[in-house]
């Protein structure tokens, strides 16, 4: 993930790295307390503070997205794995990753292992998919 800087920040110690205000910083790791992340920059890399910098989230990953929302936004793009991951709405701190494949949007949760997803079940095949879920495998 990226950051870039917004204020200057001089390391006071040797495990600490100095940046100026509008570099880019890599960061490696934001598991440092609250306050601190460990970043890269120019192959340094130290710990950061992090009210000097602003996390520039990627593209894939949106905040505040609901499954109907990601589908909608994945039915719009032009090829088979497209993807966002956004946080569950269920289940705070859990995340779901939604996939466009062969014209379909898929979803993976918590709930599921990793190699299957989540799609509407047809309804005995004659009548619309209903909302409720089933795990098909992946396409390896």
């Amino acid at each position: 993930m990226e950051a870039h800087a917004t204020l200057d920040f001089t390391a006071s110690t040797d495990k600490e790295l100095s940046f100026k205000r509008g570099s880019v910083i890599k960061i490696l790791n934001e598991n440092h307390g609250n306050d601190w992340c460990t970043a890269e920059q120019e192959g340094r890399e130290g710990l950061i503070p992090k009210n000097y910098i602003q996390i520039k989230p990627h593209s894939w990953f949106k905040v505040d997205m609901f499954q109907a929302k990601a589908e909608e936004l994945l039915k719009k793009q032009r090829h088979d794995g497209a993807f966002f991951i956004y946080e569950s709405s269920q289940t705070p701190g859990d995340f779901q990753l939604a996939v466009k494949s062969s014209k379909r949007c898929l979803t993976s949760s918590a709930e599921t292992s990793s190699r299957s997803w989540i799609s509407p079940v047809p309804a005995g095949g004659r009548e619309r998919a209903t909302d409720r879920p089933a795990c098909s495998p992946t396409i390896t």
